[in-house]
């Protein structure tokens, strides 16, 4: 079985050596952890931008959208009570393609 062949290559590499030296593990991780602690934090960055630019940068993206949104919805057309299930229905995917 699997397990068995599992079981026998994790006792054989309980039985071997370290393949490098472990004495200085605990040091290097906490010099890398105080290293990551003096680093600011990416959101101090974005709070650096002065308010007006990130003020403006908001209300450009806010009237794009918008008028990406508005210009790209569809017009309804009326459809008769036989067309539902035809071309000019009013909520056809394809009154987009127009």
């Amino acid at each position: 079985m699997r397990h068995d062949r599992l079981d026998s290559l994790l006792t054989a590499l309980k039985a071997a050596p370290p393949d490098r030296d472990l004495s200085q593990l605990e040091t290097a991780v906490q010099a890398r952890l105080a290293e990551r602690h003096r680093r600011p934090p990416v959101l101090a960055d974005a709070l650096a931008i002065p308010l007006d630019a990130r003020r403006a940068a908001l209300t450009t993206a806010l009237t794009l959208g918008l008028l990406a949104g508005f210009t790209a919805a569809p017009t309804p057309t009326a459809a008769s009570d036989f067309a539902v299930f035809g071309v000019e229905a009013p909520l056809t995917p394809l009154a987009r393609l127009r």
